[in-house]
């Protein structure tokens, strides 16, 4: 069972490319899934993997191929987390602009973010882990992370 990452995410769509993600994401996200399969998917080989014991024959494989041996290696790399968003909620859906609250876990999924703003997004999302102790905000490319016991003293005592 993870620690659960409280995001909050606001999407500007600046390229006409970006506008046709931005309603592919709306899409994902009314049909009640997750959206970062969209943005940067997993390759479908590197699904149902495993690592560790007993050993899956395709790793060698999939390392050569895709550079990450499995599912896991991919999301965590690539995507800055294990899952995909869940438990989202839209908060305001104005055009080219989309705020989203959704949840991650463990770590907030800043790879996707830097995916986003690569691919002609304004990015501006703040997360928190209270479990772990971090908070932090990520901003057109810049990450900023604190201790949640220094950052916002009187939450933690």
């Amino acid at each position: 069972m993870p620690n659960h990452c409280a995001n909050s995410l606001k999407l500007t769509a600046n390229t006409p490319e970006a506008r046709e993600l931005l309603a592919t994401i709306r899409a994902e996200i009314e049909a009640g899934r997750g959206f970062f399969h969209v943005v940067d998917p997993c390759p479908e080989e590197l699904e149902n993997t495993r690592k560790g014991y007993p050993k899956d024959d395709r790793e060698a494989a999939n390392i050569e191929k895709f550079g990450f041996a499995t599912w896991y290696e991919f999301n965590t790399t690539r995507w800055g987390t294990k899952w995909d968003a869940y438990e989202i909620t839209t908060l305001s859906d104005t055009g080219n602009t989309l705020t989203l609250n959704f949840d991650t876990a463990w770590s907030p999924p800043v790879g996707i973010y830097a995916t986003l703003y690569a691919r002609g997004f304004d990015v501006q999302a703040t997360y928190c882990e209270a479990g772990s102790d971090f908070i932090g905000w990520w901003q057109n490319g810049t990450d900023n992370t604190d201790s949640l016991s220094v950052a916002v003293p009187d939450i933690c005592e």
